[in-house]
């Protein structure tokens, strides 16, 4: 059983020194002194009654032991994070209407939205491909979230009028 006293702060700071590999770095990067992360790890060390650590010349690499609770230690944390995302997700739900232009789509492009569609199942995509002067009828109509196509295919106005409501000029972009 994991000890109430290894807290996820102490494995975030756990992973960050075996990655680093340099106290020095990570204390720079978290706004600790060395000093304190040294003593973290001193005590994780105790409370797991192994040593973590090989110091070396440039730092400290992690022990057979430590590598073993690193791999421990990033899939707590992914599941923290997993779990923290998941419940933010449960309140994202709706629909998403996107327009894509022939010219731009790719393989790429559809696996990205694959991967937004199993990370946020509750949002129905509607991804339709079509030509790119189509593609600016059907955003012009407000009939569609995001597209991505050539701006040329959108008159000045409609951009403007978008923009107002709360989409980004970024959501339509292209070559």
């Amino acid at each position: 059983m994991i000890s109430e006293q290894i807290g996820l702060d102490l494995l975030r700071t756990y992973v960050a020194v075996c990655r680093q590999g340099n106290l020095s770095r990570v204390a720079a990067q978290t706004g600790k002194t060395q000093s304190a992360l040294s003593m973290q790890m001193r005590r994780l060390e105790g409370l797991l009654q192994r040593h973590l650590f090989q110091r070396t010349g440039r730092g400290v690499v992690p022990t057979a032991e430590g590598e073993l609770f690193l791999g421990y230690a990033t899939r707590i944390l992914a599941l923290g994070d997993e779990a923290v995302a998941r419940l933010q997700q449960a309140s994202n739900g709706g629909g998403v209407r996107i327009g894509l232009a022939e010219e731009v789509t790719t393989a790429a492009l559809w696996a990205a939205l694959g991967r937004l569609h199993r990370t946020y199942p509750d949002i129905s995509l509607d991804a339709m491909v079509e030509h790119s002067v189509a593609l600016g009828r059907l955003w012009s109509e407000d009939a569609l979230d995001v597209m991505i196509a050539p701006t040329s295919v959108v008159a000045a106005d409609d951009m403007e009028r978008r923009t107002a409501v709360g989409l980004r000029p970024g959501l339509c972009a292209g070559p």
